[in-house]
């Protein structure tokens, strides 16, 4: 017969305090940017989305893009390739456009971008 094991219902914690909560919280955000941006690309490129709205929502990711990433970087995650990497994502177009740093749309026009970014939002 199976014997009473009080200890398989037990709850499981995935994080032990608040500041490890706080670091997963952190990098799923990190993981749901990356993703979207990707799947951005690919109803760009597909005809999804009209050019506005694709520059108007990817200056909008490239900015929280940046802000989740200064929250996950350090010793463990030195650049977002060794984020991407760690947890398998395949997004080689939101990577390129985090390199590039602006919309597919905005030309490298040496100052005008923030203008046909205001323009655009």
């Amino acid at each position: 017969m199976q014997e009473n094991r009080p200890e398989l219902y037990e709850e499981v914690k995935l994080y032990r305090h608040a500041r490890e909560r706080e670091k997963y919280d952190n990098m799923a955000d990190l993981f749901a940017l990356m993703s979207t941006l990707q799947n951005l690309e690919k109803a760009y490129i597909r005809d999804c989305v009209t050019p506005q709205e694709y520059t108007a929502a990817c200056s909008k990711l490239l900015v929280q893009y940046k802000v989740a990433f200064k929250l996950v970087q350090g010793d463990e995650y030195p650049s977002i390739e060794t984020f991407v990497k760690k947890f398998r994502l395949d997004c080689p177009a939101a990577l390129e456009r985090i390199r590039e740093d602006r919309p597919i749309t905005i030309r490298d026009d040496k100052g005008n971008t923030s203008k046909c970014i205001a323009d655009i939002v």
